[in-house]
């Protein structure tokens, strides 16, 4: 698939819906730019793989590309690399069966809060860790993408961060395509396998109903004023975390354990 370096005819709309997403009421002065060199763009660091004393694999969120491996030198370097950092690369020109590499890298713009705040960086974790499970190499979602930077630079100026693991979770859910449809009339049941309101519970246990299922159904629509009013006490809002976890996981068809929601939890108590 080729790279349009042109922005779609839709992309405005879509990035001033961020601002009123259920992350953050901050705003930033960041706005999407596209760079006529595709070998410079955009990234957010997910995930690194040492593989000796000096390098190692880091996986990229791209604008251009989505999901993307670079071997890439660590050592003083790897601070670069920590989860969810924003990024400018220059991709260096790649010899036939050889591994990606950077040319260049630095951050855009530096976060300055996120790397050293117990709660915001336990976010970040979290963030890439689930964006590491959810999306496949060389899928680009860019309007994913703009939707995580913003967001991040939201994080690290915002000083109430509690419904950011939320905020994001309903926001992805929803870009990947397999959020819930609000409830029909007489419908108080919410199949979690199905994403489908029912009158009355399916055969398996994935599904919620009454209460719980209303607030998880107005969650994933929601903007962030009306999930601060769904999701008030800590008791509610580890709830619903609960709820969108497992709803991500049974999409995804993956069953295995985040380790860093353990560690959000815990310093979220």
């Amino acid at each position: 698939m080729g790279w349009n370096p042109n922005p779609p005819p839709n992309f405005t709309s879509v990035a001033n819906n961020f601002t009123t997403a259920p992350f953050s009421n901050q705003q930033t002065s960041y706005r999407p730019t596209f760079s006529s060199d595709p070998t410079i763009m955009k990234a957010i660091a997910i995930h690194t793989i040492p593989t000796n004393d000096r390098g190692g694999v880091v996986l990229l969120f791209t604008e251009r590309y989505g999901m993307r491996p670079y071997y890439v030198t660590l050592g003083k370097n790897s601070t670069l690399y920590q989860p969810m950092t924003l990024l400018e690369v220059v991709e260096r020109e790649r010899r036939a069966g050889s591994m990606r590499m950077l040319a260049e890298v630095r951050r855009d713009p530096p976060l300055l809060q996120v790397p050293m705040h117990p709660l915001k960086a336990s976010v970040a974790l979290f963030m890439a860790e689930v964006l590491h499970r959810s999306l496949a190499e060389e899928q680009p979602m860019p309007a994913l993408f703009y939707y995580c930077h913003i967001r991040m630079q939201s994080l690290d100026l915002d000083d109430q961060v509690a419904l950011y693991p939320i905020g994001f979770l309903c926001r992805l859910i929803d870009h990947l395509g397999f959020a819930p449809p609000e409830a029909k009339e007489h419908t108080s049941c919410l199949d979690l396998v199905y994403g489908e309101w029912l009158s009355t519970p399916p055969l398996h246990g994935d599904f919620l109903q009454g209460d719980e299922a209303t607030r998880f159904g107005k969650a994933i629509h929601a903007n962030h004023e009306a999930l601060e009013e769904l999701a008030r006490t800590l008791t509610e809002r580890r709830l619903l975390l609960d709820q969108l976890v497992r709803y991500l996981q049974i999409h995804l068809h993956h069953e295995r354990e985040l380790k860093s929601y353990a560690v959000l939890r815990e310093v979220f108590a």
